[in-house]
């Protein structure tokens, strides 16, 4: 979801606007297309009812046609001949108004059930004109022309009661399934009127019409039966009050008198009257189909007109809605947009003034408003936090320059130590070259001894001679020593001297943590005083760490230090056990030539001692100019210190300048 952070508020709005808008679109689209189907749909439906209505007259002028030719040719041709041609006019009629229908219709549209029918359909009709000529030849049984017109006028009836099985309008269907129901059972009283004909016209029923009839009359109690099952409250108020009368009654007097026929009893029944009368009450039913034709027309049609209602009110909301909904994302988009570029704007101003005294302000109370309290909230803040910074970065400065000032005495300090270091070394030089001559003085004066006890009294001045320089060195090594521990002194002051910068340091680290903390909170405000604070932070890591080194060398000299002290300590008391020993001699000379393989031997001593001295002499010497060169590194470490100093002090003056231009 990292996209959405990069877009900006007006885009969002406008995205938010557009999901509604998009799902009205698709909730709109969808029922659009429903009612439009539906609207197709009964367009359709209007067709094939209409073309059902002309399919329900052509067959029911076949119905006829089929009665006058069985009265015809069960009459051998002596009845009927008329009214035969008459019914063929009117057969003829209807049938030239089913073929324009049916061109009106696209049957590609049509299942391939129904398509199937009405191409059979068509090829009996082309037979009609041959079966009529037969007919008329007298050339054909009785069956053959009745099967055909059956069939055809079966075929017919089956494309309407298939247009009933697409139908998804569950009303429209039921209507539909009770008007086929109707019609089969119109069919099958078309087909008993043409059977009687031929029946009463021979006076008598052969097995196969008598099984034909009942069959009819249970055929149409069955349909009849289903059409009032399923037949609306108006359908059935339409038959009611239409089937009623002469006709009916007398159709059922002669159905009873072919019943009677049937069992052998004498019955006259005229075949043109039966006709007549027969063809009275399918006509009635005939008006009864034309009621229920025009009552589904007009449902369908009602319906239509419902869907196409919808489909304009369901258009007309949904522009109506989208109107609304990008209207209503425009102002609230430029709302929010206004309000965005009043905060940029005077938050621009309070950046270029860097005047933090300044406050937003807006005029809307929503959630825009909470934002510029928010805002307000933070510049005070950061108003405070500036201003605890600038009082921050004056205590700075002041510890900067006490710094400063404390690393230039340390550096003098640290010059005095190595000029002392180094006189120290001068002395030890000094001294070192008296010893050496004194062993070769003793080496020479061990010979002398063994060969002349004369110069006795000469070897009794050197030997106080000796005496002195020998306390002279005591006295030296005694000096060697107390400058020693005033360097020691020193180097620990120096050490608390040290452990002052870096507490310094630590805080000015502390500090200059807090000012990056206080310059995070201030954002982009604080940038700048949070580069500066971290400038200030390595300058304090950089100075502890150089202390930490000063402190760590001074440590390692305060060692050395006092290792030297120890040996020159010892020394002196070698030195001074000399001296006494040396004025023991000098009490003793008197008595020196008895004992002068005992003094010989004494020489020889005390040539080894001063060859011991001469050589811890040498290697105080190394350990001085040791200490001579890590004072050397002291001073170059001040001297570091010193120049970090010098620069957090000008950076802690650039902050306190920086700082300044803020207004709070």
């Amino acid at each position: 979801m990292n996209f959405l952070k990069n877009m900006s508020i007006k885009t969002k709005v406008l995205i938010l606007a557009v999901v509604p808008l998009i799902t009205t679109l698709i909730y709109a689209s969808f029922f659009l297309i429903m009612d439009y189907k539906e609207y197709r749909e009964d367009t359709y439906l209007e067709k094939d009812v209409i073309l059902s209505t002309k399919i329900s007259a052509l067959v029911h002028e076949l119905q006829k046609e089929r009665g006058a030719t069985a009265g015809f040719i069960g009459s051998q041709g002596e009845k009927f001949r008329e009214e035969l041609s008459n019914q063929r006019r009117l057969t003829d009629q209807k049938l030239s108004q089913f073929r324009s229908e049916l061109k009106k219709i696209n049957i590609d549209r049509y299942p391939e059930e129904i398509k199937l029918r009405l191409t059979q359909i068509n090829s009996m009709l082309s037979r009609l004109d041959e079966m009529r000529n037969k007919v008329d030849s007298l050339s054909v049984s009785l069956k053959e022309p009745i099967g055909y017109y059956t069939e055809l006028n079966s075929k017919l009836l089956s494309v309407i009661a298939s247009f009933s099985k697409f139908s998804s309008n569950a009303e429209v269907t039921k209507q539909l399934f009770a008007y086929v129901n109707f019609l089969l059972a119109k069919e099958r009283m078309g087909i008993e009127r043409a059977v009687l004909s031929a029946v009463f016209s021979k006076g008598n029923f052969t097995p196969d019409l008598f099984e034909k009839f009942v069959s009819l009359l249970s055929q149409q109690k069955a349909f009849f039966t289903s059409f009032k099952m399923t037949a609306p409250d108006k359908f059935l108020e339409i038959f009611k009050n239409t089937v009623r009368g002469n006709p009916v009654s007398e159709v059922e007097r002669m159905e009873k008198l072919a019943f009677k026929l049937a069992r052998g009893e004498e019955v006259s029944v005229d075949p043109t009257y039966w006709f007549k009368t027969m063809t009275q009450k399918i006509n009635l039913l005939k008006k009864t189909e034309d009621l229920f034709s025009q009552l589904l027309v007009e449902n369908i049609r009602d319906l239509k007109s419902d869907a196409f209602k919808r489909l304009i009110a369901i258009s007309v909301f949904t522009f109506i809605v989208v109107i609304l909904i990008i209207l209503i994302g425009y102002v609230v988009s430029r709302s929010i947009s206004k309000t965005v570029e009043v905060i940029e704007q005077e938050l621009k101003e309070i950046a270029d003034q860097k005047d933090f005294t300044k406050k937003l302000h807006v005029d809307s109370k929503d959630e825009m408003k909470n934002i510029v309290d928010s805002i307000n909230y933070l510049i005070e803040a950061s108003r405070e936090a500036i201003e605890q910074a600038k009082i921050s970065a004056n205590e700075n400065t002041s510890i900067a320059a006490e710094l400063s000032a404390t690393a230039t005495e340390i550096e003098k300090r640290v010059e005095e130590e190595s000029k002392i270091i180094s006189k120290t070394t001068s002395k030890a030089t000094a001294m070192q070259k008296p010893l050496e001559n004194s062993v070769v003085k003793l080496d020479k004066t061990k010979e002398e001894i063994k060969t002349a006890s004369k110069l006795l009294n000469q070897v009794k001045e050197k030997i106080t001679e000796l005496l002195g320089t020998v306390k002279q060195s005591a006295d030296e090594e005694e000096k060697i020593v107390g400058e020693l521990e005033r360097l020691k002194e020193s180097t620990d002051r120096t050490k608390d001297v040290l452990k002052l910068i870096e507490d310094i340091a630590n805080q000015t680290n502390l500090l200059a943590l807090n000012a990056a903390i206080e310059a995070a909170r201030a954002g982009e405000a604080g940038k700048g005083f949070a580069v500066v604070a971290d400038e200030v932070r390595n300058l304090a890591e950089k100075s502890r760490e150089y202390v930490e080194n000063i402190t760590e060398t001074i440590s390692q000299l305060l060692n050395d230090i006092n290792d030297i002290s120890e040996k020159i300590s010892s020394n002196a008391k070698t030195v001074k056990t000399l001296s006494e020993e040396s004025k023991n001699v000098e009490s003793d000379v008197e008595n020196i030539t008895g004992v002068m393989d005992e003094t010989v031997g004494i020489s020889e001593d005390a040539s080894e001692s001063i060859k011991s001295i001469v050589n811890e002499i040498k290697a105080l010497i190394v350990e001085i100019e040791k200490i001579n060169e890590i004072s050397s590194a002291n001073t170059r470490s001040v001297e570091e210190i010193a120049k970090a100093t010098e620069h957090l002090y000008a950076m802690t003056e650039n902050l306190s300048k920086i700082l300044e231009e803020f207004k709070t």
